[in-house]
């Protein structure tokens, strides 16, 4: 006879692959304070990642931009031409509300995230359950509705005129119960700044 105990916990050592990764769900995504709705605005606060301008400047473990690779459902989404000297740079900017998780891998990543750079970041987008599910949102800010900036109260300078209407939606459920799925996503912004 023989008894066998074990813990009922997760392993604190990763023992089946030499990966180090770290992963965010769409609940951590979604309480980040982030100056845009740009996911890889929430890429800049997990571990290893330097931030030491703007977010495009980022670097991971202090690799250069050339290094990064940035997936979204295991597809390539990097844009060549600004490879050197735009790291976090991508064609198709994932959304917040359109993201499930993003998982960043730092050493020895796999076939899994493409095989190719020092570092991957990879966004796996939201799809369809058996439930219906969705939200709708808008972020206004107007001159009116600002604070003075500090700064500009002490030099007697008047409210920096920024104004920004960022909106949208996004639904999801079943098409055909335990089978076919669908999943949505719009967003737009009125930027009168630029």
């Amino acid at each position: 006879e023989t008894i066998t105990v074990s813990g009922a916990g997760a392993e604190l050592i990763n023992t089946l692959t030499p990966s180090v990764t770290a992963t965010m769900n769409v609940e951590q995504i979604a309480v980040i304070p982030t100056p845009t709705r740009n996911a890889l605005n929430a890429v800049t606060f997990m571990v290893g990642v330097n931030t030491t301008g703007g977010m495009r400047g980022s670097t991971i473990n202090g690799l250069p931009e050339s290094f990064l690779n940035v997936t979204l459902d295991g597809v390539s989404n990097n844009d060549t031409f600004n490879k050197n000297t735009d790291g976090f740079f991508s064609p198709v900017r994932p959304r917040q509300d359109a993201v499930e998780a993003v998982t960043v891998t730092t050493a020895v990543g796999g076939a899994e995230v493409g095989g190719h750079g020092g570092a991957t970041i990879n966004f796996v987008t939201r799809s369809g359950t058996n439930r219906f599910t969705g939200s709708a949102y808008e972020y206004f800010r107007d001159k009116s509705l600002n604070s003075n900036y500090y700064f500009n109260e002490i030099n007697q300078q008047p409210k920096n005129d920024v104004r920004v209407n960022q909106y949208g939606l996004r639904q999801g459920g079943p098409i055909v119960r335990n089978k076919a799925f669908f999943f949505g996503h719009f967003e737009a912004v009125r930027n009168p700044n630029d």
